[in-house]
């Protein structure tokens, strides 16, 4: 009875533990797939050298699912925060683009021009917005460009760095230079 009982608790906190999944997002999922396998493969691995070896690899994929699970969910949130934040930027770009769409009729109006019809308008305005979209991601474009340069460049250097450490451990350092003597000071007359 005692070699059923340490098995089947474990079980059963497993089985409480994946009937929470549902609201779960993919990267916990996924983390939580992954953490409880190789949790069940060390716990095993561990627990067969004291004759536990079933227990070991149901407490290890609990104890890994667990930790995985919250990874994933972390990775989950900040996902979730950052579509939030470009959802409320895009948001503020469109009444932004409404705004200077309504300042330019204004400014039209001002000098004689004026349009009544809303389908021009309209029109303007969504032509507007997608121009103002269009130069928003040619932006992002060209700054996701320089970053891939920047990091590139710095990889080139960091390889460099390397290549000439190990020349240096495989060929011995050179000794440093001689110290430089420092003349007596004159003595004043």
């Amino acid at each position: 009875m005692k070699n059923i009982t340490f098995p089947l608790l474990t079980l059963t906190a497993l089985a409480t533990l994946f009937a929470g999944c549902e609201s779960m997002g993919p990267n916990a999922e996924q983390d939580a797939a992954v953490g409880g396998l190789g949790g069940a493969a060390i716990g095993g691995a561990i627990g067969s050298q004291n004759r536990f070896g079933l227990g070991g690899a149901l407490v290890g994929g609990a104890v890994g699912a667990l930790a995985g699970a919250a990874i994933g969910d972390a990775q989950d949130q900040r996902n979730a925060e950052r579509i939030a934040h470009e959802r409320q930027l895009a948001a503020e770009e469109a009444e932004a683009d409404r705004a200077r769409a309504e300042a330019d009729r204004a400014r039209l109006m001002s000098i004689g021009y004026t349009t009544n019809d809303p389908a021009v308008i309209e029109a303007r305005q969504r032509a507007e917005a997608a121009e103002a979209r269009a130069a928003e991601l040619r932006r992002q474009q060209e700054a996701a460009l320089e970053r891939a340069r920047e990091i590139e460049a710095y990889r080139a250097r960091e390889a460099a760095a390397n290549q000439d450490y190990q020349d240096l451990q495989r060929n011995g350092a050179p000794p440093p230079p001689p110290p430089v003597p420092v003349p007596a000071p004159m003595p004043a007359n």
